[in-house]
């Protein structure tokens, strides 16, 4: 066997955001800044672990008057002591009003801050990296630490708390490879007959959590990709993507994407110089997608930004909503129809599928049409 290759969810994720940034940081080895927000994840996961641990020991579901003494106990351990001293009140808050919102059930904790595979933090940290054996292909060695691990019956939870401000929803934490490769990598700890799999994130910050429920019968298919994904880690080109990464890399000064604000277009005197703006708003409609995904990483970690009077950041939205519109309707009976929206969209979809029904819904539909200044393809019909 030849020398074994070291693979974390932290070096795919990076090269994911940006290969330009995983070339610089991982194979370049260039010095990274770590600046405050990491520090304060650092911090959070700190105080995390031995809260839990406590409430393990002690067995005790929550325990809010030690919160405060575990903190301040905590301010001389190596994961406070870089943490600026300004950012202190803040960090102690976010670890209070989570600690105050978690319950647990100390039986069914079997891990904290587990290693995978085990130890290899402590042999990390003294430059000890032999002993290891593949636990992935022939050659790697996939490593990564999973925050708490809990137990109940034939149901295998991973929790993972993240600091930042942004709180994807279900539907795009699915999509994320990161959270299907949880399971895989806990199942080598904890093998055993799983019956289902959930990776509960904790968006501590906004005070969010989402769950996403992972099939074991798919783990084979979720260890080719993660196996594939690894083994392509450092084939290049390593392009530059400007994105949320942007906004916690320490490479600008060598990225290649790093690119000055376009010019301003005057106002158009023929059809020449109006074709040119058109061309000038696909590009820059471009480039405000990338200023936004630039402003998102910044306000993940740094929270929301004011600019005289105007505020972006991430915001709770949402509300009461129906799973059942069919139960609503037969308990409403004759006053459903006072909530009824017709989605024009899908009412097109539905009389495109159902052309026999368009005669029994016409005498129902009115034309009502208002023009609205965008863009479309040419040729494409209007709505």
């Amino acid at each position: 066997m030849g020398k074994l290759r070291y693979r974390s969810a932290s070096k795919l994720d990076c090269k994911r955001s940006c290969p330009a940034m995983y070339d610089c940081k991982y194979r370049q080895k260039l010095p990274d800044q770590v600046g405050p927000p990491a520090l304060i994840g650092r911090a959070f996961h700190k105080f995390a672990e031995v809260y839990v641990q406590h409430l393990v020991d002690t067995h005790r579901q929550s325990d809010w008057e030690e919160v405060s003494r575990i903190f301040e106990s905590l301010r001389t351990d190596p994961a406070f002591a870089e943490l600026p001293p300004e950012q202190v009140p803040a960090t102690r808050e976010m670890c209070v009003q989570w600690a105050q919102k978690t319950i647990i059930d100390p039986e069914a904790v079997a891990a904290v801050e587990m290693q995978i595979p085990d130890g290899f933090r402590r042999r990390m940290d003294a430059g000890e990296w032999g002993g290891f054996q593949a636990n992935l292909g022939d050659d790697i060695v996939y490593v990564g630490i999973m925050d708490r691990v809990e137990v109940s019956g034939n149901t295998l939870t991973i929790i993972d708390y993240k600091t930042g401000w942004k709180a994807p929803s279900e539907t795009e934490l699915r999509k994320d490879p990161q959270v299907r490769y949880y399971p895989w990598a806990v199942s080598q700890e904890f093998p055993g007959d799983w019956e289902r799999f959930v990776v509960r994130m904790e968006y501590v910050a906004q005070g969010i959590i989402r769950e996403v429920e992972i099939d074991p019968v798919d783990l084979p298919d979720i260890e080719r990709d993660l196996l594939a994904e690894c083994n392509a880690l450092d084939e290049g080109p390593f392009p530059a993507t400007p994105g949320a990464a942007c906004s916690y890399c320490s490479y600008t000064a060598q990225c290649p994407g790093y690119a000055a604000i376009p010019d301003v277009v005057k106002p158009p005197a023929t059809a020449k110089e109006a074709e040119t703006i058109v061309s000038s708003l696909v590009l820059l409609k471009r480039r405000v997608k990338e200023w936004e995904d630039l402003l998102k990483g910044w306000c993940n970690i740094h929270g929301a930004v004011n600019n005289h009077g105007i505020e972006w950041g991430f915001w709770a939205q949402g509300g009461p909503k129906v799973k059942d519109a069919r139960a609503l309707a037969l308990l409403l009976k004759e006053e459903a129809w006072k909530c009824l929206s017709v989605d024009n969209t899908a009412l097109k979809r539905l009389l495109k599928k159902h052309p026999d029904l368009a005669d029994l819904v016409g005498p129902l539909m009115v034309e009502e049409k208002i023009t609205k200044f965008t863009s479309k393809k040419a040729g494409e019909e209007d709505e």
